[in-house]
């Protein structure tokens, strides 16, 4: 009864919220009901979901794979909550965590991500998140990392814990969004580099390179694959080829 009466009291509120300030479709535009978050019903019976948690073996892994060429590796996983085209209305969601600072949203989606894994077998056995890091001046001005905003749902979700401080860019990359696939792939060469886990303090002696089996990288997106290969190969030089790496983004393009 008392949840009941609490629940009521919220739809009160979020009605007279709406009532002042209208809450929009973050897909389409379309003014949201009271009973709608983030996407209206048309949007979330259409978002395009990839299933890719349920499969060891699909496109967005087999892209992330071919980066490299060692068959002895372990596979690696990859998944993702949607899929989108350029000109999607989809493309709106990475879109405003990653530059309007909507972290609630981020959150959200994140979280509907994080459940489908938590039921999926190939994440069941993951031993630490890893979001792909920021330079320190770009996350200085922007005030957060939307990859951390992301893993940190995750590794919740998944009962793994979440490190923020093994991987670090070594310099500050131009924006990868206006690039070509080639320039894509100079532009992340070489910037990523993993801090020797002993050094981290002992908080983290569980990232020991002997105790380490697979580790998931976080990110917004999944385009060319060139960032989350380039932040792997860091990885592979503290844990070599004994580890799966596997990853997890919001979208896949």
């Amino acid at each position: 009864m008392r949840r009941r009466i609490v629940g009521k009291i919220r739809e009160y509120i979020i009605a007279v919220g709406d009532l002042m300030l209208p809450r929009h479709c973050c897909a389409c535009g379309r003014e949201l009901s009271t009973n709608e978050k983030y996407l209206c019903i048309y949007c979330l019976a259409q978002l395009p979901l990839t299933h890719n948690w349920s499969y060891a073996q699909n496109p967005m892994a087999d892209r992330f794979n071919a980066w490299f060429t060692d068959d002895y590796m372990p596979y690696s996983y990859a998944t993702a909550l949607f899929t989108f085209e350029k000109e999607s209305n989809y493309r709106r969601i990475p879109y405003s965590l990653k530059y309007k600072r909507d972290l609630a949203l981020g959150r959200y989606f994140a979280a509907k991500l994080a459940g489908y894994m938590a039921n999926s077998a190939l994440f069941s056995d993951v031993d630490v998140v890893i979001p792909v890091p920021l330079h320190w001046s770009r996350r200085m001005v922007r005030g957060y990392n939307q990859a951390e905003i992301i893993a940190e749902v995750i590794a919740q979700k998944i009962a793994a814990p979440m490190c923020s401080s093994l991987l670090f860019r070594t310099r500050r990359t131009k924006t990868q969004t206006k690039l070509t696939i080639e320039q894509k792939s100079q532009n992340v060469e070489n910037a990523f580099r993993a801090r020797d886990p002993k050094k981290l303090g002992r908080r983290w002696k569980q990232l020991d390179a002997s105790k380490v089996q697979h580790i998931l990288l976080v990110d917004d997106v999944f385009t060319t694959g060139s960032t989350l290969a380039n932040c792997a190969k860091a990885l592979r030089k503290v844990y070599g080829n004994q580890a799966r790496i596997s990853l997890a983004t919001l979208a896949v393009v």
